[in-house]
């Protein structure tokens, strides 16, 4: 746990309470870089949020500039996210090279503006842009 990760986000405006319980459990779980692993469930359960309302939430967290998301796959496949609060950590050490989020299993995740052929858009999980028309 970062203290300042903790500290700057007791200071940020987010606009709603479940916003900043959300952003407070990924301060929580920030190491000293400010990166956070924390999953979708355990933030949901700190927070009494719901798994869905979490989701939307660190999706405007990621509008409001106040994360950047991260997307990865573990070595067995699946895909889970890695937080970056956007604050700017005084660490004692350099980033160590072995660090995970310098390891390139990670990309990330912009949401995109691009309009189908009709002009509809549909924004997937993460940011994907796909088009609403066949």
């Amino acid at each position: 746990m970062s203290w300042q990760a903790s500290a700057w986000a007791k200071t940020q405006k987010t606009g709603s309470p479940s916003r900043k319980a959300v952003l407070l459990c990924l301060a929580e779980a920030t190491d000293q870089w400010g990166y956070a692993w924390a999953g979708g469930a355990l933030i949901a359960e700190e927070a009494e949020l719901s798994l869905r309302q979490v989701r939307e939430i660190v999706k405007d967290l990621s509008k409001g500039g106040h994360i950047t998301i991260f997307q990865g796959r573990r070595r067995d496949g699946v895909r889970h996210n890695l937080y970056r609060l956007n604050f700017k950590p005084k660490p004692k050490d350099k980033i160590p090279e072995d660090h995970p989020s310098l390891s390139g299993r990670y990309k990330h995740c912009q949401r995109r503006s691009n309009k189908g052929p009709d002009g509809g858009v549909k924004v997937g999980h993460l940011g994907t842009a796909r088009s609403l028309s066949p």
